[in-house]
């Protein structure tokens, strides 16, 4: 009977017909509810929603055992129903199919670690504006880290800088971003109950009220990727070729025997943007929020920096190794505010399988519980505490922690798993480094409104809705930490200014000098 679970499942909370757990699924913190059924039921329990199944992995044993050692089964999508309405060209959604691996590869010959010490001359400039910026109009600093984040990953993935969240591309970005979540969520009651799919496909739009919305943000996210593909084509045939994830697609789509079309191309790189833009902002936020609720670390993080630094430059990514506690908090932050709360988009298993003997069906969605397996109390002691010392000893990048062999010596699993796992986990790393340790060298960060005053776990842990999030708005003071940080910080903005048009745009001369394969 649909919502009811077999007795050979997982277990989990009693179901009802037709509708299954639906009626405890909660609209807001989910990820709560998830830990709270893991400590009740265990590391592998399963959900039915209406004629869903979803299995939720809580251990990072389970983890191990079938999003990595079966990622043969393990690694396809759920279908879900928004797919109709796009090209399914979303690296994100898409199943693994020939296409998929093939986008896949582009990642990973793109965006390895090697390369991604490429785009540093990108994350120095960006992570200096954002230096100038907070100096200037402290005030605005959710506005400075949007622009920061955006254009981080405006410039990897395509060569040209986000001067301004403004921007007409950068607000159609935010525009699809945001309606697709909305439809996404809309749309999910369709995955429940696939039967009412071919209705919906014959329901007049004025009935639905939703068609129009889709097919509006299908449109949008089309001519959108497509735009940006054609500039980067013309800039390459014009001889600007800007380094850049689409640059390099572009270049070896004939070169290549995984080389992909020039509408996958598009794709690929259009997803790339959002993705980068979206979860690193949402990290940077959760770690200033951290470093404003945990005024020891901040204090701690600043005395490295003082001691190892100094105020004569700013940190590089050079300088990882020699700030064991600045790259502890990079690693801290992932853990403590994960933006794939729970997993992000589910796995999906593609024929049956046993495992603690339990029958997991075919078709079953498979949910990495990231704030559960970030929270285990069993692994992280005090897991609320934002506590960098817990990183200590620990000297494995991001990509090394996450498949490392002993599940338990992982820093966090926010990443995913698998042959899911972040493809541009390299990019973050040094994104993020840079951010945050350039941000303590200069600033002092203190709490504003609610957050003044004792932490309240429930402030402390509020995140927005959705399998994505970020920390909800709060207010915060910028301090330089000293009037000769902050002339240094104006000094080398006007120096970094050179390099830019008055459009605020690279001039010919940032690429000569700091890219060997420019032209």
């Amino acid at each position: 009977m649909i919502g009811m679970r077999p007795a050979d499942y997982p277990p989990g909370p009693p179901t009802l017909p037709l509708i299954g757990n639906l009626h405890q699924m909660p609209m807001s913190d989910i990820h709560l509810k998830l830990q709270e059924w893991a400590k009740k039921y265990g590391s592998i329990y399963s959900l039915k929603l209406g004629g869903q199944t979803l299995v939720v992995l809580s251990s990072a044993g389970a983890v191990k055992d079938l999003l990595e050692k079966r990622s043969g089964i393990y690694s396809a999508r759920p279908d879900v129903f928004i797919r109709e309405f796009g090209d399914d060209l979303n690296i994100l959604m898409r199943t693994n199919d020939e296409t998929w691996r093939r986008q896949r590869k582009m990642y990973h010959v793109r965006l390895n670690g090697r390369v991604a010490d490429n785009y540093i001359p990108y994350q120095d400039l960006e992570t200096k504006q954002l230096l100038a910026d907070l100096l200037h109009q402290p005030d605005d600093f959710t506005y400075h880290v949007k622009r920061l984040t955006s254009s981080l990953a405006s410039t990897i993935v395509y060569g040209w800088r986000t001067t301004s969240v403004d921007l007409p591309q950068v607000k159609k970005l935010f525009e699809w971003i945001d309606g697709y979540a909305v439809a996404a969520g809309r749309m999910q009651v369709m995955d429940w109950y696939p039967f009412l799919r071919p209705i919906f496909r014959r329901l007049p739009k004025s009935l639905s009220g939703i068609q129009d919305q889709i097919v509006y943000l299908k449109d949008l996210e089309h001519n959108l990727w497509m735009d940006l593909l054609k500039n980067a084509q013309e800039n390459i045939k014009d001889g600007k070729l800007n380094p850049s994830f689409c640059r390099d697609m572009l270049l070896s789509k004939d070169s290549e025997k995984d080389g992909l079309t020039d509408v996958e191309i598009a794709f690929n790189a259009g997803h790339a943007w959002a993705g980068a833009t979206d979860t690193t902002y949402n990290t940077t936020m959760g770690f200033i929020k951290a470093m404003i609720l945990f005024p020891g670390v901040q204090k701690a993080a600043q005395k490295e920096l003082d001691n190892v630094i100094g105020t004569e430059r700013l940190p590089e990514w050079s300088d990882l190794d020699a700030l064991p506690y600045i790259r502890s908090c990079v690693k801290e932050a992932l853990r403590w505010m994960p933006t794939t709360i729970t997993g992000g988009m589910p796995h999906c298993l593609t024929k049956d399988d046993k495992y603690m003997g339990y029958k997991i069906p075919a078709g079953a969605a498979i949910l990495n519980n990231v704030w559960t397996l970030n929270n285990d109390d069993g692994r992280v002691r005090n897991s609320r505490e934002y506590d960098p010392s817990r990183h200590f000893g620990d000297n494995t990048s991001s990509q090394e922690s996450a498949v490392q062999a002993d599940f338990n010596k992982r820093d966090h699993f926010t990443f995913g798993a698998g042959r899911r796992i972040c493809p541009g986990l390299h990019v973050a790393d040094r994104s993020l480094f840079l951010t945050f340790s350039r941000l303590l060298w200069a600033f002092d960060m203190e709490p504003e409104g609610e957050l003044v005053g004792k932490v309240d776990p429930v402030l402390r842990d509020a995140v927005t809705p959705g399998f994505i999030v970020a920390p909800v708005p709060y207010k915060c003071k910028f301090t330089p930490r000293s009037e000769e940080r902050a002339q240094k910080i104006r000094d080398i903005w006007a120096k970094s200014t050179c390099y830019l048009d008055k459009s605020g745009n690279y001039e010919e001369d940032f690429f000569s000098r700091h890219f060997s394969d420019w032209k």
